[in-house]
């Protein structure tokens, strides 16, 4: 019986590091949308390594490529974005494949003349870049490094667990009985 509530106690902290280990966004589908004061367009792709899944929006103006844990964005032609309350891009559904992570923290490397931290802004799920009243051209970079919070505890690990204690408890109490009647 001790043989089975170890492995049960393993199996239950392997499954809690490989659910944390597998945050990526291989596999999930986000969506993309580029919005100004005067168009909104927007995709849904399945991340995929590579840019197999890179989409382009404003004509081909820029092609976005989502990669495991990165968003980068090439500036095809010479733009000015419009000035304006919001003007760039938004990823939402950032929800790697498990609803217990949440995108906890943003981190851009650019060389976008005026880009500053002010103008991005996120949540759990989704990342919102704020080109308005910005130009950018053939040589400007942009990508953006998602972190993703793994610190929740695990749901299957967690469930497994307490079940696990749970044996282990009604196992003792049975053990004393036993101790007892005899």
């Amino acid at each position: 019986m001790q043989k089975i509530l170890t492995s049960l106690v393993t199996l239950s902290l392997v499954l809690g590091v490989m659910s944390i280990s597998q945050a990526s966004l291989i596999g999930d589908d986000v969506t993309i949308k580029y919005q100004d004061p005067f168009v909104v367009e927007s995709q849904t792709v399945t991340v995929q390594d590579g840019t197999q899944d890179a989409v382009d929006f404003m004509l081909g103006s820029l092609t976005i490529n989502m990669e495991a844990d990165t968003v980068i964005v090439s500036f095809n032609n010479p733009t000015t974005f419009a000035d304006g309350f919001f003007s760039g891009l938004i990823i939402d559904d950032l929800n790697p494949g498990m609803p217990y992570l949440n995108l906890a923290d943003v981190n851009v490397d650019t060389n976008m003349a005026g880009w500053s931290t002010d103008r991005l802004l996120f949540y759990d799920d989704m990342v919102m870049f704020n080109w308005a009243g910005l130009t950018a051209d053939q040589s400007t970079t942009f990508s953006a490094d998602l972190v993703f919070d793994a610190n929740p505890v695990p749901i299957p690990g967690t469930m497994l667990l307490f079940v696990t204690g749970i044996g282990g408890v009604v196992i003792a109490s049975r053990r004393k009985r036993k101790i007892r009647t005899h």
